[in-house]
This record gives C-alpha cells, sequence and structure tokens, in this order.
C-alpha cells in the first residue's frame, strides 16, 4: 500500500480507531442539551416511557421534529441503561458512528479489498465532519448506519449474490424507513436504477426480488403507521406525508436552509481536508473509468451508483442541510481507499496537482485555525485562551507538515499525518472550543435548575419568545409539571403557591406592568440568565421569578 509496508502497522490503526471512538463518546455527558432537534428527541423518547404511546412522537415546542420513530426508541432503550442525561440521549448516535464503520469494513473488504475497507474505516475515524454527528443526537446518524447497510448490501449481492447480503439490503432498506421515512429509499431505488443501466449484469438486481421483500422491510413502517393512525385518526401519518413528502416534492425548504449547487461537495472538501490530493485524484478517476468509458471498471461503476441518488442529485433540490449527502460519505471514503490500493498515487504523490490540492488545504487549514476563535468570540468573549490557541498552532503545524510530505513525497508520513489531522481537530473541538460556549448554550438548563432547586415549585409558566424544547425536558426529568403561555394570558397564575414564571426580558418588563410593583419586587426572587441561542444565532436573558 504505502511505499514499501502495506500501510500503517496493525498497532497504530488500533490507536487511531481508539482515539476515533474516544473521541465518539468523551464529554458526552457534560454538554447540555442541543435545540432544537436534540432536544425534542430527548423529549421525544423520554415522554414515550412515561405514557406508553410508542407510535407517536409528543413534546412541547417538537412538532417539527416528528419523525418514524426508531431513533427515538433507541434513546429510550438508553435511557432504561443510563438513566435518564445528556449521555443516555447521545450513546445511540455514537455507537451508529461505530456500527457504519463495521459496516464499511466488514461489506466493504468482500469488493474493495481488505485494506481499502481499513484506509475507508480510518478516513471515517479522521473525518472533519462525521464524528460530530456522533456526538449530537440526530437521526442522520442512525439512518447513516442502515443506508450504508443497504448501499453495501446492493453491491455486495452485485458482486455475489448470496443470502446474506440479499438480508442486508433489506434489512438496511427497513431500518432506514423507521428511522427517517424515504431517504434509504432513494439510495437503494436510485443504485438498483443506474446498476440496471450499466452493470453487465443488471439482471442480477431481480435475484433481490423486490416484489417480495420491499413489501416485507415495509412491514414494520405498516405495523408503526397503523397504529399511530389508530391513536390519534391519521393527524400524524398526514402530517408526516405533507411535511416529509409533499412539501419537500414541491421545492419546499427545511427550516430556511438553502444553497446552491456544490454546497455539498464543499462539505466533503472540509470532511476529507487532510486528503484533499486523494479525494479529488479518485472522484476524476470514478468518473473516467466508471462512467465516461465503454469498458467500465466495474467497482468505479458501483462507486457512481452509490453517489448518484445519495449526493449528485441533493446539489439541485433547493433545501440543503449537511446530512441531507451523508450516506454518500462511507461510500467517498472507500472510494479513495480503493483508488489508493490500485493506483499509483503514491508513487505520483509530489505531481504537480497534488501539490496544488494540498496547498489548497493548507488554505483552508489557515482559515479553519483562525476562525474557529474568531467565530467562537463572535458569541462570547472567550478572553484569552492559551490552551485552545497551542492546540490550534500545533494542528495547523501539522497541516503544513502534511504539504510538506507532499513536496519531498514521504507518502507513509503525509498518510499518517492526516490521520492525526482529523482526529486531533475533532479533539481540539470538543474537549477546547465546544466547552468554553457551554456556558452561554446552557441556559436553558441553568433556568430550570433554578425551579428545581426551589422546593416545593410543583409548576411553571412557560412564556419565552422561541420554542426551546430543552427547557421542558429538564423540567419534566425532575417531574415539574410546565404549561406553555406564550400566545395567550395566564402567566399571573405563577402567584399562586408553588408555581413558577419563566421569560424573558423584554417580556418580562411588558408583562410587568400589569402586577404591582409589591408583588414583583418584594414577594418574589427575579433570577437573570444570559444564554445563547445556538440555532437562532442570537442572544436571550432568561427571567425566573419564584416566590420568596
Amino acid at each position: 500500500m504505502l511505499s514499501n509496508t502495506r500501510g500503517i502497522s496493525a498497532v497504530l490503526t488500533w490507536l487511531f480507531i481508539i482515539w476515533g471512538s474516544l473521541n465518539l463518546f468523551i464529554l458526552n455527558g457534560y454538554f447540555s442539551l442541543w435545540d432544537q432537534d436534540e432536544s425534542a428527541y430527548a423529549g421525544f423518547a423520554l415522554q414515550m416511557i412515561e405514557t406508553g404511546n410508542w407510535s407517536i412522537p409528543e413534546f412541547l415546542w417538537s412538532e417539527p421534529h416528528r419523525k418514524t420513530p426508531f431513533h427515538f426508541w433507541t434513546i429510550a432503550v438508553s435511557y432504561k441503561i443510563f438513566g435518564v442525561n445528556e449521555f443516555a440521549v447521545r450513546f445511540p448516535g455514537g455507537l451508529a458512528i461505530m456500527l457504519t464503520w463495521l459496516c464499511t469494513y466488514f461489506m466493504g473488504r468482500r469488493v474493495f479489498g481488505h485494506q481499502a475497507a481499513v484506509t475507508a474505516v480510518l478516513l471515517l475515524c479522521a473525518s472533519l465532519f462525521l464524528p460530530h454527528l456522533g456526538k449530537i443526537s440526530v437521526t442522520d446518524a442512525v439512518l447513516l448506519s442502515w443506508q450504508t447497510m443497504a448501499a453495501l448490501g446492493i453491491i455486495c449481492f452485485m458482486h455475489e449474490p448470496k443470502k446474506r447480503w440479499l438480508f442486508a439490503v433489506w434489512l438496511g432498506v427497513a431500518g432506514g424507513v423507521m428511522t427517517k421515512g424515504p431517504p434509504v429509499l432513494m439510495l437503494a431505488g436510485g443504485m438498483a436504477f443506474i446498476l440496471l443501466i450499466f452493470h453487465p449484469n443488471r439482471w442480477r438486481l431481480l435475484r433481490l426480488h423486490p416484489w417480495f421483500f420491499l413489501p416485507l422491510a415495509l412491514l414494520p413502517l405498516y405495523f408503526w403507521g397503523r397504529q399511530a393512525w389508530q391513536y390519534d385518526d391519521g393527524v400524524f401519518v398526514m402530517w408526516m406525508l405533507d411535511w416529509y413528502i409533499l412539501d419537500r416534492a414541491k421545492g419546499g425548504v427545511a427550516f430556511g436552509q438553502t444553497g446552491p449547487p456544490g454546497y455539498f461537495l464543499a462539505l466533503f472538501i472540509l470532511s476529507f481536508l487532510p486528503f484533499l490530493p486523494l479525494f479529488f485524484k479518485s472522484l476524476g478517476v470514478m468518473l473516467k473509468k466508471g462512467v465516461f468509458n465503454s469498458r467500465r471498471n466495474i467497482n468505479y461503476l458501483y462507486f457512481f451508483a452509490w453517489f448518484v441518488p445519495s449526493w449528485f442529485l441533493y446539489e439541485f433540490i433547493p433545501s440543503k442541510l449537511p446530512s441531507y449527502a451523508l450516506a454518500a460519505m462511507p461510500g467517498i471514503a472507500l472510494l479513495m481507499g480503493y483508488y489508493l490500493q490500485n493506483s499509483r498515487f503514491l508513487y505520483e504523490l509530489n505531481s504537480t496537482s497534488n501539490k496544488l490540492f494540498a496547498s489548497f488545504g493548507l488554505l483552508l487549514a489557515i482559515g479553519i485555525a483562525i476562525g474557529l476563535p474568531l467565530g467562537l468570540n463572535s458569541v462570547i468573549d472567550i478572553g484569552f485562551q492559551p490552551l485552545l490557541y497551542s492546540a490550534l498552532g500545533i494542528w495547523l503545524l501539522f497541516s503544513i507538515l502534511q504539504l510538506v510530505f507532499i513536496f519531498k513525497k514521504k507518502a507513509l508520513m503525509w498518510y499518517q499525518n492526516g490521520m492525526i489531522i482529523g482526529l486531533f481537530f475533532v479533539s481540539v473541538g470538543w474537549l477546547l472550543a465546544v466547552p468554553l460556549l457551554e456556558p452561554a448554550r446552557s441556559a436553558t438548563k441553568k433556568a430550570a435548575n433554578v425551579v428545581i432547586d426551589k422546593p416545593n415549585i410543583e409548576k411553571v409558566y412557560l412564556d419565552i419568545p422561541y420554542p426551546l424544547p430543552s427547557l421542558p425536558f429538564y423540567l419534566h426529568t425532575k417531574k415539574i409539571s410546565y404549561t406553555d403561555i406564550r400566545h395567550e394570558a395566564g402567566f399571573e397564575n405563577f402567584t399562586t403557591a408553588g408555581h413558577a414564571w419563566i421569560t424573558d426580558s423584554e417580556r418580562f418588563q411588558e408583562r410587568k406592568n400589569y402586577l404591582t410593583e409589591s408583588v414583583v419586587l418584594q414577594n418574589y426572587d427575579t433570577y437573570e440568565i444570559d444564554g445563547w441561542i445556538s440555532d437562532k444565532g442570537r442572544w436571550l436573558t432568561y427571567i425566573v421569578v419564584v416566590k420568596k
């Protein structure tokens, strides 16, 4: 693989994988929940346990985040193991990323070879983007594991039509639709369509027996949907069809997030930043040998079939979220690993094009090293942080060395150094950078804790301008009831014994005009908590009012 070796040593390979695994789980119980999605999912799981309604996800201020329930079920199971806390919320996502690694290796090696599969796993471990999805509990990490299983199941079946791969395809489809609905169907169907056109053994696809196994794979979805329909006369199921399918088909944009074609290409460039020469070269060869060639390389054709429905099509839809094209990432890693093993890339490491790609990568790394502390300072005055600045300086030094190794044609050192760059970046982010934001991010938890720490508080009136599910979640964990009064009267009821009121500074001043000075200033304590709303990009001063 690399120069005169078969690659990095087994010991170093395992050290990189262990480092990547630690990155997925370390400090996951320290950070407060992220609004909106993560907090909503945490609330769905908690509500399911308490109500016994496992069909319809319900929680205050969380309606737009409702989905098919598999991810919420995994969080509920995690609660049973670890208790109701932040670590439990995030544990399934970390496991799902590791399951993606396992699928990439054990299934990928059957077609693309052992070394290519190992390289792919290491590239996923060292990605500057993917590990973050294992540390924030979103459905996309779990969905990715199912999509990887389905995609590689199709490829393995076309390579060797065995029952195990048949099972993998339809298990991936079944799990994917129960996690997030249509995306896995788009991936599997799109791959089958491309292979039906270009693959020389295209009729092998018929041996997947989709007329039988697709309905079978959709049976869990049917039984869940039937249960949900009976629970509320179809209201939730019809809402999902409209929100996730009909609205998207009409060009709807999720939460106002859009972007031009090339959005996901930019994401993958940042994800595989230490290995940009390999990234661009492997993509070019895939298109040349797998598509625009009458004597196609079948393995490169597999990658093209994978990327069309999981990446290329998403570049041209209006709605853009980073996770939309996530299903392509294991395929990109395998493509890079396969190309590395079956080309003269390393022998031509110091080519002019590789130098240009690596120089571009270094410029991006410099921008990240400068932009990260500036971005933090735009949110909160972090002051002088010698540890963070030193770590970013070390990371930048490794990034400079990556270019030096290209010029010096030090293949093994370039490969190992790239792994360190990716893994070290994720560690710096979660051990040094994100903790600096935590005092500002955790305002809803602090506001809830003010109430929780007061004896005999039984009910809270929530009166904040933005629906942030983390606030009711933290109250819910301590069995404190709450009522949303943002759009209705009733805030004055907090004067009842055992009640409290959480609002913001602006509303507090407005509402205070309806109360006598003696009520607010003499008989009640008011607590001010400044917090940063990450999904809104703005500050909010929370006011907690409780009886003395």
